[in-house]
């Protein structure tokens, strides 16, 4: 899977290797490696318009919402019994 921030200056991808990594659109290089999730990175979102936090979603079960300029992770939510295939941010930010 594939995101873009509003700006489309940043993309970011989800893996099979457990990690969401944040790529420089225009020069192709790695910019960050979020790692924490215990399974697959399947779904992934920026918070657009502000392009500030993305949230990862895994067959491990847990989201995780980090920081998208540094990768510091803020909080991983747990609760669901299956594995998290879609989500997004609420795009009035409320």
């Amino acid at each position: 899977n594939c995101a873009f921030n509003k700006s489309g200056d940043r993309f970011i991808t989800g893996s099979y290797d457990r990690t969401c990594k944040v790529w420089d659109t225009t020069s192709g290089e790695e910019l960050l490696s979020l790692e924490g999730h215990k399974n697959v990175v399947y779904a992934i979102a920026y918070n657009n318009p502000f392009g500030d936090k993305i949230i990862t979603g895994s067959f491990d079960k847990t989201c995780k919402i980090w920081n998208a300029l540094t990768g510091e992770l803020y909080h991983t939510l747990r609760g669901h019994a299956a594995e998290i295939v879609c989500l997004s941010f609420n795009p009035q930010s409320t």
